[in-house]
């Protein structure tokens, strides 16, 4: 294994102490200040990386001086003039290095603050490793949470919210269930960096449901977030829960062949679909995951019956591109665009955080998007994702 070690690196780390000393400082006052618990984790975490990058630095400033003796009297040069390490401790140092200031810029890219600018040098996938955990870790805190849908005048802030004020008794079975199945759903919800659920329920009506969907990686869906409304019925369980998809651009949009822009969900398991229905051992996280994984794919076009049978064939691979164009553009307007600019206020915490976290990985999705837009929509496109950007910038 060769190493070569160049003077600029080594001044580098050396000039991320003072920075790194400066970000713990800041989070540590936040957290005295407000009891932030993020705000705590993140200087703990930059606290702890300085420690380690100090004893690093320091490792590698010997190593460096080593090599230089050793260079001097002519026994480490080789005809390609790269070093050969002079033993494993150091290259071990020397490794450990690269990986702490791959957590530096995780830190950094978490916290809105920018340590280092020499991205390049940094080992990536360590760097995102560690976002993605973090990602899912704080994810995985609000999930699932407990909130008040009713206005002050005592209509609920819910599209069935109407049905549930006429259905004001809750009989014997459906309490039952719900007993049951809500902590269930609280536990279970999907949480990944790739896609994930979230749930709110009213404090009162445990029957009135709000969950958004993180459209799935490698979709024409993706990292866009998807709102719907679902409410259990007096007959649930015996009867599917009721659902329709809010984010339609105020009915705009048709975002699949199972997704009509009035929000009907097209579904076997709510009856509103061809397949096997609702049984009694179906549950809602169920209506909720086969949403995600079923309907939210790489290629909806294909979800239309009777076209199936034109995938791999030109033209059906061509019109399936051609229908994901018209998606893409609608996740950017809808699915992103309106909730940067008009967040739920029952979400407001798991979008700032899937958009702060996840804002340079968006932008470069959106350029690749774009890329493939074509003539056509190119710059309805274009005009859309600016915004976008834009908006993700400023946060």
């Amino acid at each position: 294994m060769r190493v070569l070690i160049q003077d600029y690196e080594g001044i580098k780390l050396w000039k991320m102490l003072s920075g790194l000393k400066n970000q713990a400082e800041i989070y540590q006052k936040r957290f005295a200040d407000s009891g932030d618990s993020e705000s705590f984790d993140i200087a703990y975490d930059v606290v702890s990386l300085h420690s380690q990058l100090v004893s690093n630095c320091k490792k590698y400033e010997q190593e460096k001086k080593k090599r230089f003796t050793q260079i001097q009297r002519g026994r480490l040069m080789n005809q390609t003039n790269r070093v050969e390490p002079v033993d494993l401790e150091a290259t071990i140092a020397h490794n450990q290095t690269q990986n702490i200031v791959s957590d530096v810029v995780c830190v950094s890219s978490s916290s809105s603050l920018i340590v280092v600018d020499e991205t390049e040098a940094v080992g990536e996938s360590e760097a995102i490793k560690k976002k993605k955990e973090r990602y899912e870790r704080f994810m995985k805190q609000i999930r699932f949470d407990e909130v008040n849908f009713q206005r002050s005048n005592g209509s609920y802030d819910h599209l069935y919210g109407t049905q549930a004020l006429r259905e004001t008794s809750l009989a014997r079975p459906k309490c039952m269930r719900l007993a049951k199945e809500i902590p269930s759903l609280a536990a279970n919800l999907p949480c990944d960096y790739g896609s994930s659920v979230f749930v709110r329920i009213d404090q009162q009506r445990h029957d009135l449901l709000k969950f958004l969907i993180i459209g799935p990686e490698s979709t024409p869906y993706e990292n866009g977030l998807f709102l719907f409304d679902m409410y259990l019925s007096k007959e649930y369980p015996s009867s599917p829960p009721l659902c329709l998809l809010c984010t339609t651009g105020n009915g705009k949009a048709r975002f699949n062949p199972n997704l009509y822009a009035n929000g009907k969900v097209c579904l076997s398991l709510l009856g509103t679909w061809t397949g096997p229905g609702w049984g009694q051992h179906s549950t809602i996280l169920q209506v909720m995951v086969s949403i995600q994984s079923l309907i939210m794919v790489s290629d909806p076009y294909f979800n239309e019956p009777g076209f199936e049978k034109s995938r791999g064939s030109k033209a059906g691979d061509q019109a399936s591109e051609g229908y994901n164009k018209n998606i893409r553009l609608y996740t950017v307007i809808y699915a992103m665009k309106h909730h940067l600019q008009n967040p739920s206020p029952y979400f407001s915490d798991v979008i700032s955080t899937h958009f702060r976290i996840k804002r340079e990985e968006i932008i470069t999705q959106l350029k690749s998007w774009g890329r493939r837009a074509g003539a056509n929509s190119a710059g309805g496109f274009q005009k859309a994702s600016e915004e976008v950007m834009m908006l993700l910038q400023d946060l």
